[in-house]
């Protein structure tokens, strides 16, 4: 089983929101902060600007989601980057409504991996 890592809990936060939006009020404030400071810290310096916006264009794209998830592992051994993307996250999960899904696989379809994360206990990120 894979680790579930900093990147693929932001990753896929953005896949949802980029798709159909998240949560109650406060969760959808959260993830507005994660988005913007994701962007912030890969648009325009040639370390995930290409990859961030194919996931904007496609966020149901696994792969994508795959490569912005291992580049925001990447820029996540900064300290300060880290713990401002854990605060958010903490945010985020405080709105209930952040915490309901539906994942539909229709007949036929391909699919490559489903993160459905709910509470993890000990994650080290």
């Amino acid at each position: 089983m894979d680790p579930v890592t900093i990147g693929t809990v932001v990753a896929s936060m953005l896949s949802t929101a980029f798709a159909q939006g998240v949560g109650g009020e406060a969760a959808k404030h959260a993830v507005q902060s994660i988005v913007g400071l994701v962007r912030g810290r890969l648009t325009g310096n040639g370390r995930g600007d290409t990859e961030l916006a194919a996931l904007e264009q496609n966020p149901a794209d696994g792969d994508a989601v795959a490569a912005v998830g291992r580049i925001i592992d990447a820029e996540a051994a900064d300290e300060t980057f880290r713990q401002q993307l854990r605060a958010l996250i903490s945010e985020a999960r405080q709105d209930a409504a952040m915490n309901n899904f539906v994942t539909n696989v229709e007949s036929g379809a391909n699919v490559g991996k489903i993160v459905n994360i709910g509470h993890i206990d000990n994650a080290q990120f």
